[in-house]
């Protein structure tokens, strides 16, 4: 065994280290873990170096003609996170690609003392809706990349329910609005996703076209209805689909 001494570099931190090694036997990875266990650096954001070439885990000090009287960088790697932007602050939260959109939703509520029914997340590269029961990775939200790493945060009201609606080309999008708007208002956000004209879209709720001046708890659209849009033609004919959701 061996005295082999270890400087860790943690952001602007340096800390240096020694740990008894045997060199033609111990792993990289095997020290790895005894530093976590001893300095709380996790295994998976520590990073080997020894005159600028990487030491991986199933290697050993004597692959690397390993001299004692020398040391090993060991390079921290930040740890991923998710920038949560609100109007007033923005937090860091740990960031896992298994993750559901669900967690973010939890610690916005925590941080901004929310009922979950008030948050809107929304992707920062397409501005489109986060479902929370879909995964971080499937919008392609990534805590590694500083250019992936960012959601909006959108307040709404406590009446707030979530809608999703189904287009004519067979995709789906949800809505957040106030249960005592409009369907108007409802088109409205419709039409700006989608770039059409609010006068071209119908809403269809159980079989039956949405008058404009509806709201839609009278309605007894809640949270979790799913509504049928439909594009009128011109000349005031409509495509017709015999579909019904609730």
């Amino acid at each position: 065994m061996e005295d082999v001494t270890f400087i860790i570099k943690d952001g602007d931190r340096k800390k240096t280290i020694t740990l008894s090694c045997d060199p033609q036997s111990d792993e990289i990875g095997e020290i790895k873990e005894r530093i976590e266990g001893k300095y709380d650096y996790p295994v998976k954001r520590q990073r080997f170096y020894y005159h600028g070439e990487e030491m991986h885990n199933d290697s050993i000090l004597n692959n690397f003609d390993f001299d004692r009287s020398e040391h090993i960088d060991v390079d921290i790697i930040p740890a991923p996170f998710i920038e949560i932007v609100g109007e007033d602050k923005t937090i860091e939260v740990d960031y896992n690609c298994y993750d559901r959109v669900q967690s973010l939703f939890q610690q916005v509520a925590k941080s901004w003392g929310l009922e979950e029914q008030q948050i809107a997340l929304v992707n920062w590269k397409n501005l489109k809706l986060l479902d929370k029961r879909q995964l971080l990775s499937d919008y392609q939200i990534d805590g590694n990349d500083e250019n992936k790493r960012r959601v909006r945060l959108r307040i709404q009201p406590k009446d707030t329910i979530e809608i999703k609606v189904y287009s004519i080309d067979g995709g789906d999008q949800n809505f957040k609005i106030p249960s005592s708007g409009t369907v108007l208002k409802l088109k409205e956000e419709i039409g700006k996703l989608e770039n059409r004209d609010t006068n071209s879209i119908q809403l269809m709720f159980k079989g039956k076209q949405l008058a404009n001046d509806a709201t839609l708890n009278s309605l007894g659209i809640v949270n979790g209805t799913h509504l049928f849009s439909q594009s009128r033609l011109h000349g005031g004919g409509q495509k017709i689909f015999d579909l019904c959701f609730s």
